[in-house]
């Protein structure tokens, strides 16, 4: 377990450390450049290493989200490939969406494991309240997006899919969270910082609307979310350690 957390800190103090240092991209013609890609890349790829040692923890509980995350983070991981064009295809966008959808595809299923053990209904009174704040989001981000000049109809009906994929996997993260509690917890909390991340790219860069400082929370919240997510089981099992 110290390894774990020794991995954490390092992925925390280094990309604090990009942003105190001014370790960044050249500017371009969206504004001032983000940490410098290499970190941002090299922490997602860490993630991965997070996740794989928080499976080999091989405790009943948390192995089967676990071990269902680390898929999840290896697809998400890709699509940062295809988002920093450090995979060449016709269209990032559409290829990181569909990266990302296979990962919260994953993702949604590990809360489902996670909630066979905790004994958690997922479907309950909460999903639907839930649901339909996520639904009043997506129209609106639809609205804003339709609003564009820049964003073809295709990339807003694969955004508006999307949106709803990655609600979906939200909705399933607070509800194990509302029916399990403890390190769960931190679950939710990473599935709504992604949604956050998601929502700014899709107001940025296909709505093209200018946000002061967006660049940076486009990524802080994404990391913020993603060590939510694959870094919950290891507080689950912490907190159910022998003291």
């Amino acid at each position: 377990m110290p390894l774990i957390g020794i991995l954490w800190v390092m992925q925390v103090g280094l990309f604090a450390g990009a942003m105190v240092f001014g370790w960044r991209d050249a500017p371009d013609a969206h504004g001032p450049g983000r940490v410098w890609w290499p970190i941002r890349i090299g922490v997602s790829a860490s993630l991965i290493l997070s996740a794989w040692l928080i499976w080999n923890l091989q405790q009943r509980e948390i192995a089967a989200y676990a071990r269902t995350a680390l898929w999840g983070m290896a697809f998400s991981f890709i699509g940062d490939l295809f988002m920093a064009n450090l995979i060449p295809v016709p269209s990032r966008f559409i290829a990181g969406m569909i990266a990302f959808g296979i990962g919260h595809v994953f993702y949604i299923e590990a809360y489902h494991a996670a909630a066979i053990p905790n004994d958690v209904a997922l479907l309950q009174p909460a999903l639907y309240a839930i649901a339909s704040v996520y639904a009043l989001a997506i129209a609106w981000a639809w609205w804003r997006m339709a609003r564009s000049p820049h964003a073809k109809v295709a990339l807003r009906l694969g955004a508006a899919a999307y949106g709803a994929l990655i609600a979906a996997m939200s909705t399933t993260a607070i509800l194990l969270a509302l029916g399990a509690g403890g390190g769960w917890w931190l679950a939710a909390a990473g599935s709504i910082l992604f949604v956050v991340s998601d929502g700014l790219i899709a107001l940025t860069e296909i709505a093209h609307e200018e946000i002061r400082g967006s660049r940076d929370a486009i990524w802080i919240t994404y990391l913020a979310g993603q060590m939510g997510i694959i870094y919950a089981p290891w507080v689950v099992a912490l907190l159910h350690s022998p003291s």
